[in-house]
């Protein structure tokens, strides 16, 4: 049932617009100031729930390729080392619209007897005329997609951008991964670029930034193509690359202030012969993980994604019991979120930041660490770029959207009147309610 939208607060949405950029400077001021004493996020530990028969690991699928040569590369990694649990696969695509996918998907999962958790990594060869995992897509967008590959192949499977998953298995695995950076950019550069943003080992969502990478296929730069791998180092081929690459990595170093950055993809190999050609004041390094960093990262990021959404789906379960009571008492839907978001929101600036969430979610028993609740801001926090929690907005979206599938009370409803009173009980409950139909014979 379609669910009317909310008006939002307008004194606390017009006093953020006034104070936003302030909120935002502070904000990364003090992450500075204070980022030893954040520790470095270890890996991900496996979450049994979302696993394969075997118990352990997660699937993890990578597209790659160019043009009409594409497919997946696949194998089971264990996401708490890296560590791949069985020998790869790979598939064909026919195309990169959702039906070719997910068939090749179902394919290498029923190779593998595979019913578990996987990860989906789609990378800029997948067109915007095709389906694709696009990081600047709202949350809803990728859920919607994620549904979709749910329906035609039956398993589980969280969709990530190419970058996203390169990025995953670098700072999990890789080039950063003993000591994290408090920023980290991750830039995949080949034929194409695409880049992502790691925050304390975490990914950034919602990150809007492709008014930089669209123009990475000017016309400008077409004599600048990435070289073959047997072209001399020294060759001008090299530094027309490595002058590319520093545009595009100057702006976007520019535009998010990264304290790290990595270079993944296959132009990774080859930064030695183009490195040169970079003037970024940030320090930068090649991933050494090769081919199998997509796969790993597939993996790694869809443990951690189902982590976070089921956290999300525990808080949001919580919450509900709330509303659900006082909405029943006669009380305003929109007035009881209002309610519940002023309380949460305790120094009273229109955004819950970690610690808000973090006292909340104990308050209704939920036991969370001040990185899992990190994740869950990061996931819900549409406006990255200048980023200090959550606003009443996307509270109300995460809030009306998340999908609960636990068992309710069954009630019987003997007439047309118990049928009317309970779905007005229902009206404003986010549930989905299942009703059952049938009739019995009466003799006088």
């Amino acid at each position: 049932m379609a669910a009317a939208a909310v008006a939002p607060r307008r004194h606390r949405h017009q006093h953020h617009q006034r104070n936003r950029h302030h909120h935002h400077q502070r904000h990364r001021h003090q992450h500075h100031r204070h980022r030893r004493q954040h520790p470095p996020r270890a890996a991900a530990t496996p979450n049994k729930d979302s696993m394969g028969k075997d118990g352990d690991g997660v699937l993890g699928c990578y597209a790659y390729g160019n043009g009409d040569d594409i497919g997946l590369r696949a194998a089971i990694v264990d996401p708490a080392t890296g560590e791949f649990l069985r020998a790869g696969a790979s598939s064909p695509l026919e195309s990169t619209e959702p039906e070719d996918i997910a068939r090749a998907v179902k394919k290498i999962a029923d190779t593998f007897e595979w019913n578990g958790l996987i990860g989906l990594g789609l990378p800029g060869v997948v067109t915007r005329e095709d389906v694709k995992a696009d990081d600047s897509s709202p949350r809803l967008g990728r859920l919607a997609l994620e549904e979709q590959l749910h329906a035609l192949t039956g398993r589980d499977i969280m969709v990530m951008t190419g970058a996203e998953a390169n990025g995953y298995a670098d700072v999990a695995f890789g080039a950063v991964s003993n000591d994290t950076p408090e920023l980290v950019l991750v830039v995949t550069l080949g034929r194409g670029i695409g880049a992502a943003l790691f925050e304390h080992g975490m990914l950034v969502r919602n990150l809007y930034k492709h008014h930089i990478t669209r123009e990475w296929q000017d016309e400008r730069w077409s004599s600048a193509a990435l070289p073959d791998a047997d072209t001399p180092e020294g060759d001008a081929a090299w530094g027309a690359y490595g002058e590319r690459v520093d545009a595009f990595v100057a702006e976007l170093a520019a535009f998010m202030k990264p304290d790290a950055i990595v270079i993944s993809g296959s132009a990774a190999a080859s930064f030695d012969k183009w490195k040169s050609g970079l003037t970024t004041s940030v320090p930068v390094a090649a991933s050494e993980m090769g081919i199998v960093a997509g796969v790993k990262g597939s993996a790694y990021g869809a443990n951690m994604q189902r982590t976070t959404l089921q956290e999300l789906v525990e808080l949001r379960a919580a919450l509900g019991r709330r509303v659900t009571e006082e909405t029943s008492g006669g009380r305003d839907f929109d007035e009881v979120l209002h309610e519940m978001f002023d309380e949460i929101d305790a120094d009273g600036n229109g955004y819950l930041d970690v610690a808000e969430i973090q006292a909340a979610a104990s308050r209704v028993g939920i036991k969370l660490t001040e990185t899992e609740a990190e994740a869950l801001v990061l996931e819900l926090d549409t406006d990255t770029l200048h980023r200090v929690g959550i606003s009443y907005e996307e509270f109300v979206e995460w809030y009306r959207t998340t999908k609960l599938y636990e068992a309710g009370e069954v009630q019987q409803l003997m007439s047309a009147d118990d049928f009317e009173s309970a779905l007005a009980q229902e009206m404003q409950s986010g549930r989905l309610v299942c009703l059952e139909g049938g009739f019995t014979f009466c003799r006088p």
